[in-house]
C-alpha cells in the first residue's frame, strides 16, 4: 500500500494511529454536503484521510474534525459549533434512541 500511494504522492504510515468510533466525523460530512455541497465533504473527507493515514490523527477527535472543516472552507467559529453541537444531524438523538432498546 505505501509503494502504491508513493506513485501518487501519498504518504501511508501505519505505524500506530489510534482506531476509533467514526459516528462524529460522518455527522459532520453529512452536515457539510448537507448544508454546504458534495464538493465541501469531499475537501473534509481528504483532510481526515490525511491526518488520519499520514499523520495518525484520531480520525473523530475535535481538533482533527475542526481541522478537516477548515479544509472544507468553514470558519475556525463555524467549524468548532459544528464539530461541538452532537444535535446536527441527530448525534444525541441516535444515541438515545441506542439506549431506548
Amino acid at each position: 500500500m505505501q509503494e502504491l500511494g508513493k506513485e501518487d504522492g501519498l504518504v501511508f504510515d501505519f505505524g500506530g494511529g489510534e482506531v476509533a468510533k467514526i459516528l462524529h466525523a460522518h455527522r459532520v460530512l453529512q452536515y457539510l454536503q448537507d448544508k454546504y455541497s458534495p464538493e465541501h465533504a469531499r475537501a473534509a473527507l481528504s483532510s481526515l484521510y490525511e491526518q488520519y493515514f499520514s499523520q495518525r490523527k484520531h480520525s473523530s477527535s475535535q481538533p482533527t474534525l475542526i481541522t478537516a472543516c477548515c479544509s472544507a472552507a468553514l470558519s475556525q467559529q463555524e467549524a468548532e459549533e459544528l464539530v461541538n453541537d452532537e444535535d446536527k444531524f441527530g448525534g444525541r438523538r441516535k444515541r438515545r434512541s441506542r439506549n431506548k432498546r
